[in-house]
């Protein structure tokens, strides 16, 4: 089975991955997921976790919430891998993309290192705060756009900009699936009012 590996399942990632797992292009796809954080009172309203998830990992809450939500059939398609990316992280052999929704830039580096020693495209998803307000970025194989994120203060905080963090979940997870089916290129910004540039 082809898979999917999908690094960070936080404000970005949970969306995009609840996103992701009602579309049926990838009901053949396998799914690697990984996170080593904890959900904190803090994503409550800004991530798919609810407050009774609050100290579980984010990967054992996201097996939760799949069950909750009746998506049995997708939960034995997802293996969950709590934590970090560093240089010891092996994929599986049959992973065909990985997207990069990590909020730091050293497990970035590690997954551009592995799409590039395994030749896998590497599709890095991410926000930074523009005018006081949030955009989001979407590359392939490029992270020259993520360097300073790091230096801001933490957009997924921000409750106000709840509904745009799961909207661009949507909008990334359709480009991650177009992709995988089609290849093209695109390096993509997402303003505050949901409108898509492809740059």
């Amino acid at each position: 089975m082809n898979r999917i590996f999908l690094g960070g399942i936080g404000s970005l990632g949970s969306w995009l991955l609840r996103a992701l797992i009602f579309r049926d292009e990838l009901k053949d796809i396998g799914l690697t997921v990984m996170d080593y954080d904890k959900v904190e009172k803090r994503n409550i309203g800004n991530q798919v976790y609810t407050i009774g998830q609050v100290g579980m990992y984010k990967t054992q809450a996201m097996a939760q919430s799949l069950l909750d939500w009746d998506m049995r059939h997708v939960f034995n398609q997802i293996e969950f891998l709590t934590g970090r990316a560093d240089s010891h992280l092996q994929i599986n052999d049959e992973t065909k993309l990985i997207i990069d929704c990590f909020d730091n830039f050293e497990s970035r580096l590690v997954l551009q290192a592995i799409g590039d020693r395994e030749n896998i495209p590497v599709l890095h998803f991410g926000f930074s705060l523009v005018s006081n307000r949030p955009i989001a970025r979407g590359t392939i194989n490029d992270l020259s756009d993520f360097k300073s994120a790091g230096d801001q203060d933490d957009v997924c905080d921000l409750k106000e900009f709840s509904g745009f963090f799961q909207g661009v979940g949507a909008i990334f997870a359709n480009a991650a699936i177009d992709y995988l089916i089609h290849r093209r290129p695109f390096n993509l910004v997402v303003g505050f009012d949901l409108s898509v540039k492809n740059v």
